[in-house]
C-alpha cells in the first residue's frame, strides 16, 4: 500500500508531460525493463515496436501549426543481446531497423506521404546491480552506453527530395545512454513494478 502511494504521490507532483511525435530518432532499450544476467548468462530479446500519431499538441491544446501532417507512423524492429559478465555486470548490443517510417501530408496538390526505411544506431550499454534483496525481490540498477549511427543518413526519395529527420532511420549522431531500473515484487500478491 505504501508503494501505491508513493507512485499517487509522485504522479501529483509531475505536472506536464512532453513527448516527441513520430519518433525523430530512435527506439532505444528494447529490455528497458530487465535489470542484470546471471554471470555467464546470455539473453537474446527480440522485438516490434509500432507508432501511429494523428493528433499533435502545443501544451494542452492541438497545434494549428503542423495541420497540413495527417499522420505519422512507424515499424521498428530491433534485436538485443545481453550477457553476464560478472555476477553484478551486464553487457548489452542493440540494432534496430525501420521498416518503415512514414509522414502522411495534407498538401494543396491532395495527399502525399514520405516513407524512410533501413538500420538505425548500434547500442553499447553495460548495466551494474547496485543494491539487490532477492529473498524480498528489490533491485535497483544503472546502466550507461553509447549508440553509434549505422544507418544511412540523409535518406532522399525517389524523386530527389531530402527526406525530414523525423522520416530517417537514424539521426546521424553519436549519443550516451543512461538508465536507472528499479524493481519490486510482491510474491504473495503475484504483482511486480
Amino acid at each position: 500500500m505504501k508503494y501505491l502511494f508513493f507512485i499517487l504521490i509522485f504522479r501529483l507532483l509531475i505536472r506536464d508531460g512532453f513527448s516527441q511525435c513520430c519518433s525523430p530518432g530512435n527506439p532505444i532499450g528494447g529490455d528497458a525493463n530487465q535489470g542484470v544476467q546471471n554471470k555467464n548468462s546470455l539473453r537474446t530479446i527480440a522485438f516490434l515496436k509500432n507508432s501511429v500519431s494523428n493528433d499533435y499538441f502545443e501544451g494542452n491544446k492541438k497545434s494549428d501549426g503542423i495541420a497540413f501532417i495527417d499522420k505519422g507512423t512507424f515499424n521498428f524492429s530491433g534485436i538485443t543481446i545481453a550477457y553476464g559478465l560478472l555476477k553484478r555486470i551486464t553487457v548489452e548490443n542493440e540494432l534496430g531497423y525501420f521498416i518503415s517510417k512514414k509522414q502522411e501530408y495534407n498538401t494543396s496538390s491532395g495527399k502525399q506521404e514520405l516513407i524512410g526505411s533501413g538500420l538505425s544506431d548500434l547500442a553499447f550499454i553495460a548495466k551494474c546491480k547496485l543494491f539487490s534483496i532477492p529473498e524480498k525481490q528489490f533491485e535497483f540498477t544503472a546502466g550507461a552506453g553509447y549508440k553509434i549511427p549505422v544507418g544511412q543518413y540523409q535518406q532522399r526519395n525517389k524523386n530527389g527530395i531530402l527526406l525530414p529527420i523525423d522520416i530517417q532511420p537514424t539521426s546521424g549522431a553519436f549519443g550516451y545512454i543512461g538508465s536507472l531500473f528499479l524493481y519490486k515484487g510482491f510474491i504473495e500478491k503475484k504483482l511486480r513494478f
